[in-house]
């Protein structure tokens, strides 16, 4: 149940109908797996920052269309943020419950306190992780 919102998100990039929201649930979601990153040795922390990188490029050609996402994203930038959730996922896997919600949590805080037009997700936390 974690990862359908960001599947949803991506297979609606890769069909060109991706709305605003789309990225704005894949934003969240990167902001989620580095923050749960940090100070850990697994060295995924350079792939959420590029993936980052590509929906800040994605939302930066949109906003030359009207703040619509573009229709179809570069294939790299699909690729990379297709890598971001798959490590994501590893991620959940690995993680107690606790320190997940702690990660939205944190993540929602810094949302908030920002200007940024992203939006905050709270994604569903229960006793397991359902993947």
């Amino acid at each position: 149940m974690i990862l359908l919102p960001l599947r949803d998100a991506m297979r609606a990039l890769r069909r060109g109908i991706a709305q605003p929201h789309h990225v704005d649930v894949l934003h969240q979601a990167v902001r989620i797996a580095a923050h749960m990153d940090q100070g850990k040795p697994l060295g995924m922390s350079g792939h959420f920052a590029a993936a980052a990188q590509a929906i800040d490029e994605i939302r930066a050609r949109a906003c030359g269309m009207s703040c619509d996402v573009p229709d179809v994203p570069h294939l790299a930038e699909l690729e990379v943020l297709q890598t971001a959730i798959d490590l994501h996922a590893h991620q959940l896997i690995r993680i107690p419950v606790h320190h997940y919600a702690l990660a939205v949590d944190s993540v929602s805080q810094l949302t908030r306190c920002s200007t940024s037009p992203t939006a905050t997700l709270r994604y569903p936390v229960t006793e397991g992780l359902p993947l």
